[in-house]
């Protein structure tokens, strides 16, 4: 693989933020593509395709200000805030259509699991488990549906299942990640303490031959010196 790209990926990775960032854009064109195969009518369709111009363009400005700035500590609670409006606001204006927008509740906790912050990423699997749910209650009331599909209670025990997979993946990462800065931190203070013993060694030394040979040196070298002006002499 060329260096130029090794070196972008690597950019990429060293922060969670900018990997969720690039998943996000394939994300948005996925729900659009799903949107467009399966022809689903919306309760909204204007407000539908206004926020998912908004969230797209969001996307493209969020990717590039991860890119260009250092990253800061509230970058991974306000891009997951956004997902979650973007997701609530498209299911909202989507009515019945929400049945087709499931894959969507599948792939926003997998982009949050790249936060190091297991204890978001479940809640957020957790909130898209319950609220698919809830939406299938209110349309079934709206229709006076007898009783909710059975498909229905095995994709939310689908939802439940990615939530848990992803924490767990999330948590994993995390604990990685941690164990690595423990042992970078290990390693430069192993560092400090090595360039430490060896400028000590070196002043110990420096003072040795100040005080022992050195000296000796000079006495003999002033002794030389008187011995050969008496001769002269």
């Amino acid at each position: 693989m060329p260096r130029p790209i090794l070196h972008t990926l690597d950019y990429l990775s060293t922060e969670p933020v900018r990997v969720a960032a690039v998943l996000r854009l394939p994300l948005i064109a996925l729900i659009a593509l799903l949107i467009y195969v399966q022809h689903v009518e919306h309760w909204l369709p204007g407000i539908v395709g206004t926020v998912l111009l908004l969230y797209a363009a969001f996307a493209v400005v969020w990717l590039v200000i991860v890119v260009r700035t250092p990253v800061r500590w509230w970058f991974g609670v306000a891009s997951t805030a956004m997902d979650v409006l973007a997701v609530l606001a498209l299911c909202l204006a989507s009515g019945g259509g929400t049945v087709w927008l499931l894959p969507i509740f599948f792939m926003v906790p997998i982009t949050v699991a790249f936060l190091d912050r297991p204890e978001l990423t479940a809640v957020l699997g957790l909130s898209a488990a319950a609220g698919y749910f809830v939406a299938w209650i209110v349309y079934a009331v709206r229709d006076k549906m007898i009783a909710i599909p059975a498909v229905v209670y095995v994709q939310v025990g689908c939802l439940l299942w990615l939530a848990a997979a992803s924490t767990a993946l999330c948590y994993v990462l995390a604990r990685r990640r941690a164990r690595v800065r423990a042992l970078l931190d290990v390693r430069r203070r192993l560092v400090a303490e090595s360039m430490q013993a060896d400028e000590r060694h070196n002043r110990r030394l420096s003072e040795q031959l100040h005080d022992g040979p050195l000296q000796n040196l000079l006495a003999k070298d002033k002794a030389l010196g008187d011995l050969l002006a008496t001769v002269h002499r």
